[in-house]
C-alpha cells in the first residue's frame, strides 16, 4: 500500500514543473505544514522536494531579473556558481600547547596580531611562571610564551588566509537562514551535509 505522505509529496513534485511563483510559495507552505508530524524518512522526501521548489523558485526569479535588465544567461547562471569568500591577505593565529609535554592542544584564529596575543594571554592558567619572546619582522608579528624550563606553551604567529569556495547549496541555505526562513534553511543544511563528499 502506497504512503499517502509520499503520495502527496510526488504529486506536489509533478505540479511544481508547470508551477509559477505563487503556486510554488503555495507548495512549500503545504510542505511546511506538512513537515512537523512526519517521521525521519518522510520528512527526508519532505526536505529535498523543500530545497527542489525552492531552486525552481531561484531559477524563476534569475529569469525574470534576466529579462527586465537584458543580461545574458551566461552571465546569470556564473553569478549563481560557487562564491568565494576571502579574509584578508593574513591572519594570526593563536596556539596553545600542553605544558608538561608540549603537544598540540588548541588553535584559535584572530584578524589581528593584537587580538591573537590577548586571546594567548588570557588562556593562560593563573601562577605559571613564564617568559615572552616577540618580535616583528616584514609587518608581521610573532610570539612565544615559554615556562621556565623552556616548553612553549602559547605561540601566535601569522599565516596565510585562505580563499573558500562556498558551494551553491551552502550560499542558499545561510541567505534562507538570514532571510529568517528557518525551517527552509534548516532542511537545505541537512541536505547540504548529506552531499558534504561533493562540496
Amino acid at each position: 500500500m502506497m504512503n499517502p505522505i509520499l503520495t502527496t509529496l510526488r504529486a506536489i513534485e509533478q505540479r511544481a514543473e508547470r508551477a509559477i511563483d505563487h503556486e510554488l510559495q503555495t507548495m512549500m507552505q503545504e510542505i511546511l505544514a506538512l513537515r512537523t508530524s512526519l517521521v525521519l524518512g518522510e520528512r527526508s522526501e519532505a526536505d529535498s522536494l523543500l530545497i527542489k521548489l525552492d531552486r525552481l523558485l531561484s531559477a524563476h526569479t534569475t529569469r525574470a531579473d534576466g529579462a527586465s535588465t537584458q543580461t545574458p544567461a551566461a552571465s546569470s547562471g556564473s553569478l549563481r556558481a560557487m562564491e568565494c569568500r576571502q579574509s584578508p591577505d593574513i591572519v594570526y593565529q593563536a596556539s596553545f600547547f600542553d605544558p608538561q609535554f608540549g603537544s598540540l592542544e588548541d588553535v584559535i584564529a584572530a584578524s589581528s596580531f593584537d587580538c591573537a596575543v590577548q586571546t594567548a594571554f588570557s588562556r593562560l592558567q593563573e601562577g605559571v611562571d613564564c617568559t615572552v619572546d616577540a618580535s616583528w619582522s616584514q609587518g608581521r608579528g610573532r610570539l612565544e610564551v615559554q615556562t621556565l624550563d623552556g616548553i612553549i606553551i602559547a605561540s601566535v604567529q601569522a599565516a596565510p588566509a585562505t580563499v573558500v569556495a562556498v558551494h551553491p547549496s551552502i550560499v542558499q541555505a545561510c541567505q534562507a537562514l538570514r532571510d529568517g526562513e528557518t525551517i527552509l534553511s534548516q532542511a537545505q543544511f541537512a541536505q547540504a551535509l548529506l552531499e558534504r563528499a561533493t562540496l
